[in-house]
């Protein structure tokens, strides 16, 4: 088995393309990060800034943060400085002409407000983590008229997300940011393979030696001991079977309750022998309710299968982990999905066996495949049934390889991030 995840590159080799260093290449080097979500915002980009920006100073660089105001204290050990979020009017949504002038001041603002942050922190790069994509539209503004060297970041297709379907006038509006951003980066970082293939098929073979793999990362840190084990984990009964995060209309239970709804024709004590653990499936910026859930567990029957958690601080929902006999991932049911969802990086970093609902050839099929879990396809419940049967029954289930999961841990993925800033640094646009 390979040692690597998909579209990654071995430590200390290269990455994207780049030459490998002798010594730690993000050694005090200035970095602007515009991570507009940060904690205690518990958003997935605000929850992945949390892991790096300590990861960055441990590794030696030295970052400023640029973040939206009010989204409560955090001291993370570096300069932080707040920007306003975006405020439409009410007639903005109906009169075009007034969204852009609204538009266009709230993007001189901020830019405003980071060239007085360039003027004290002196970068050397900037970095854009984004969502949301007014940070990666700032980073290309600020190296076109300041000429800071850019590294832009896709965590998710920009103008091909098929979960929106962008068309007439507001596709043409994210096609044009979108190569604003992608013809200014020196560095195009990416979570996976196929968001990178998607994206970049739209420009020039020239500028396809900027795209680069970084995927996203977990902090063994802050996980409980026992959690990061492979071999630990629970004995007795009933079997645990966990699923972190939120649904949505595109990703929701209903397959797996329907295999449990099948298994508990055949084993009317299911209940006492199987536990299904949802925790925050349910969030109102995600659209499916509660009573969405509660409607398609009670249509099941499921009621003494199913325990609803609601949503936990983000260690909290790490250490439940640990807690469970095996992760269940349900991946978006998108054709080509160019989707690696965070929460399945953090499920390697628990060290718990995986079953996932996805396309095998997915970027989420390929990795948990990868590390020894079990991949069951979209609309395959009879296989799906099987395989919980075997929990149910006492089948063990593999662990993740730890080979592959190191690749994932944050120290690993910072040290490619460092790479590929020393690089903008010494002007890497070009080959």
């Amino acid at each position: 088995m390979s040692t690597r995840g998909p579209g990654l590159a071995s430590p200390g080799s290269t990455v994207g393309g780049e030459t490998g260093w002798t010594s730690p290449p993000g050694e005090g080097l200035r970095v602007l990060c515009l991570g507009f979500w940060a904690p205690p915002t518990e958003r997935p980009q605000a929850i992945l800034l949390g892991k790096i920006l300590p990861e960055w100073l441990r590794q030696g660089l030295r970052p400023m943060l640029l973040t939206y105001a009010g989204q409560g204290e955090w001291s993370p050990g570096a300069p932080v400085r707040t920007l306003p979020r975006r405020r439409r009017s009410r007639w903005a949504k109906i009169l075009p002409p007034l969204a852009h002038w609204e538009e266009r001041r709230y993007r001189r603002s901020l830019f405003d407000l980071a060239r007085e942050a360039v003027e004290t922190h002196r970068p050397e790069v900037v970095f854009a983590f984004a969502n949301p994509q007014e940070s990666n539209l700032l980073g290309a503004e600020l190296k076109e008229r300041l000429g800071i060297p850019f590294v832009s970041h896709f965590s998710d297709p920009f103008v091909d997300c098929p979960l929106k379907n962008l068309q007439g006038r507001r596709r043409r509006l994210a096609m044009a940011e979108e190569a604003f951003i992608v013809e200014r980066s020196d560095r195009i970082v990416f979570v996976n393979d196929a968001l990178k293939r998607l994206v970049m098929a739209k420009y020039p073979a020239s500028l396809a030696h900027r795209a680069v793999v970084v995927p996203h990362c977990f902090d063994p840190a802050l996980y409980l001991p026992e959690a990061t084990n492979p071999a630990a984990g629970r004995t007795g009964t009933p079997f645990v079977l966990s699923h972190i995060g939120a649904f949505y209309r595109q990703r929701h239970p209903g397959a797996v309750f329907a295999a449990l709804a099948t298994l508990k024709s055949r084993i009317p004590d299911l209940g006492e022998r199987l536990r299904l653990t949802l925790i925050g499936g349910t969030n109102p910026y995600a659209g499916f309710a509660e009573a969405d859930l509660a409607a398609l567990i009670d249509r099941h029957g499921l009621g003494d299968c199913v325990r609803c958690l609601p949503s936990m601080p983000y260690r909290e929902s790490l250490w439940a982990m640990g807690e469970a006999d095996a992760l269940l991932l349900l991946d978006a049911e998108v054709p080509d999905s160019p989707f690696l969802p965070s929460k399945l990086i953090d499920y390697l970093g628990s060290g718990r066996p995986l079953l996932a609902l996805a396309d095998p050839d997915s970027p989420s099929g390929r990795l948990v495949r990868e590390v020894g879990g079990v991949v069951v396809a979209h609309g395959d419940t009879t296989t799906l049934t099987a395989v919980i049967a075997g929990m149910v029954a006492g089948h063990s289930l593999a662990a993740p390889a730890p080979s592959v999961a190191a690749a994932y841990a944050v120290a690993s993925t910072t040290r490619r991030l460092c790479e590929i800033f020393a690089h903008a640094r010494m002007g890497g646009a070009g080959r």
